[in-house]
């Protein structure tokens, strides 16, 4: 007897099977997280050398040098933060779309297959969830981080450019996420109906 292979859609090869999408979007986010949370304690040590720097008293000899030697640190810290996490390839709209489309034709595959399990979907739901409910800390650090540097580089001078381009980077990311979390909540329901239909039947 010839046992035929299951046949694997063609949406999967496109964009992949919903639990891969969402690990790759697990992985980018604990990648921002662990880069965000490295630049704020970067930033807090600047900010408080800074501050002991300008309030010191009596003002050291040597405060243009200091503060040029903290500038150059500054400015490469958030140079550093620009080029580790600037990748065109690798922005989480794409993610986005890649998980739209993958979750959306799993969801109608489900519904057309009389075999399907409600169980694999309430499954799906619960990781979407749970991968939305990871964004607001990560977008409320990202604000607070933003608020951060902007107060502190403007305290000291020439660093305009370096904290343009790490601000752009952190704006960007959270416009991406809120886009993720809207994106997610509407997949979320959308499995929630497919799933109940699948227990009518």
């Amino acid at each position: 007897m010839v046992v035929k292979e299951a046949k694997v859609p063609e949406w999967v090869s496109l964009w992949g099977m919903p639990d891969d999408v969402l690990g790759r979007i697990g992985e980018q986010l604990d990648y921002y997280k662990n880069a965000t949370n490295k630049l704020r304690e970067q930033v807090r040590v600047i900010a408080r050398e800074t501050i002991d720097l300008l309030l010191s008293s009596p003002l050291p000899i040597d405060i243009d040098e200091q503060k040029r030697d903290i500038v150059e640190r500054y400015s490469a810290i958030l140079v550093q933060f620009a080029a580790t996490t600037d990748d065109p390839d690798a922005t989480l709209n794409q993610m986005w779309t890649d998980m739209e489309q993958s979750v959306s034709f799993y969801l109608l595959d489900a519904g057309h297959n009389d075999g399907a399990d409600p169980t694999e979907v309430r499954d799906l739901i619960d990781k979407l969830t749970r991968l939305r409910n990871r964004i607001p800390a990560l977008a409320a650090e990202i604000s607070n981080l933003s608020a951060v540097i902007k107060g502190s580089a403007g305290a000291l001078p020439s660093l305009d450019l370096a904290t343009a381009q790490s601000l752009d980077i952190l704006g960007r990311t959270a416009c991406e996420l809120d886009m993720g979390a809207a994106v997610m909540t509407r997949l979320i329901g959308l499995a929630k109906h497919q799933h109940n239909l699948l227990r009518v039947e």
